[in-house]
């Protein structure tokens, strides 16, 4: 048949146009961001984080919840591709995002930290070895994903997520 349809009817093979099958790494971080940020957001609206009985609220409800209406909002702005396609990757998404939230909030509640902000822009200036042994001060600007706190220490960090495309979601 497909010598017939090649030779005889002169009919080409259909492609599918690169981008439209299935979400790039770029549109699956920024997804993966605005889920982990309104999972986080929510958590701290709702006291999760105010006291060490950290055991009040189902954080697995909350991520379920906010990754539904971040997934609703993406594909209302984001082409997602093929349905099926779209469908087993918020699937292998939320599988995923369960449990590095578990985790997160497993060493959060160990070492005492508090997520206190998020993508919160910042802008400053970093002092610097410059020519000479002469310190020069440079312009530092750009998003933070997560900010903690640890009161008992009296100490902020910084969290920058990460998410390797390569890595297969299971």
């Amino acid at each position: 048949f497909r010598y017939f349809a090649k030779q005889i009817l002169r009919l080409r093979l259909p492609s599918i146009p690169e981008g439209i099958d299935q979400l790039g790494p770029l549109e699956i971080g920024t997804l993966v961001h605005a889920i982990l940020r309104r999972c986080f957001e929510a958590l701290h609206a709702q006291g999760y984080f105010a006291s060490r009985s950290r055991r009040q609220g189902d954080p697995a409800a909350v991520l379920k919840e906010v990754a539904h209406r971040e997934f609703e909002r993406f594909a209302a702005t984001h082409p997602v591709g093929y349905p099926l396609l779209w469908t087993l990757l918020k699937e292998r998404l939320l599988t995923f995002l369960a449990t590095v939230l578990q985790d997160d909030l497993d060493e959060m509640d160990r070492n005492g930290w508090e997520a206190v902000l998020f993508e919160t822009d910042m802008v400053g200036r970093v002092a610097v070895p410059g020519q000479g042994g002469r310190a020069e001060e440079i312009a530092v600007t750009g998003r933070l994903d997560r900010i903690d706190w640890r009161p008992a220490q009296e100490q902020y960090r910084i969290v920058d997520y990460k998410f390797k495309s390569g890595l297969e979601l299971k």
